[in-house]
């Protein structure tokens, strides 16, 4: 149901046929500087690239908790073997235990930030080996060509188009 008291959408209404010849456009005059598109994409690739500082982070992570998991093993013998106050052995393991859960979050964070760097590398490497393959010039609508290099398009309300390009470059074209 439409309601009046509701701000509605200004993003403008476009064709598929405005989209595609905009990307066309866009394309022919991006294209013509393909070596600075490529010398960019690398410079993402050197900036992502940091993998090793990442699993030097995962690694000190895990020894943090393997550290942990030998305290907590070693307060669980002495509290077995000698009369301990149960309340000084409790807190102590909660202790432990909250900053394994810690770690435990930073690790998972740590590997899915390298995973997604991963990812992101894996993407421009191919949005560079697409870009050298891509024609000098479109004539007309090629959706393999949207397809290897463009990730998204966003519609702003002046009529302007962003295409996000897989190497991250933003190029804009007014309808």
């Amino acid at each position: 149901m439409f309601d009046k008291t509701h701000t509605q959408c200004k993003t403008p209404i476009l064709t598929e046929k405005e989209i595609q010849d905009a990307f066309i456009n866009a394309y022919n005059s991006f294209i013509v500087d393909r070596e600075s598109l490529v010398e960019d994409a690398k410079e993402w690739i050197s900036v992502l690239d940091k993998q090793d500082s990442i699993q030097a982070e995962i690694d000190e992570i895990v020894e943090q908790m393997s550290e942990l998991e030998i305290l907590v093993k070693n307060l669980i013998d002495e509290n077995s073997s000698k009369v301990l106050d149960q309340d000084a052995f409790q807190k102590k393991y909660n202790s432990y235990k909250k900053r394994y859960e810690t770690l435990e979050i930073k690790l998972n964070e740590s590997k899915e930030n390298k995973n997604a760097n991963l990812r992101k590398l894996k993407g421009i490497e191919l949005f560079i080996q697409n870009l050298n393959d891509a024609p000098a010039l479109l004539k007309e609508w090629d959706a393999s060509i949207w397809i290897k290099l463009v990730e998204k398009a966003v519609i702003q309300n002046d009529r302007t188009i962003k295409f996000i390009l897989y190497s991250s470059k933003e190029i804009c074209t007014v309808i």
